[in-house]
């Protein structure tokens, strides 16, 4: 399973980006690292499913 985190930029919210990650763990680690930056926050970490 991939598991995408959502990105937006502080500064300019419109500019929204993803990236992917193998394991829950390691997303909610990035996660943690751009939402305790002043530059970025975190919408959501979403489950991708494999069809």
């Amino acid at each position: 399973m991939t598991y995408r985190i959502w990105i937006a930029d502080r500064n300019n919210p419109a500019n929204v980006f993803h990236e992917d990650y193998e394991s829950h763990e390691e997303a909610e680690e990035k996660a943690n690292r751009y939402a305790a930056s002043n530059s970025f926050y975190v919408i959501e970490i979403e489950e991708v499913r494999e069809e």
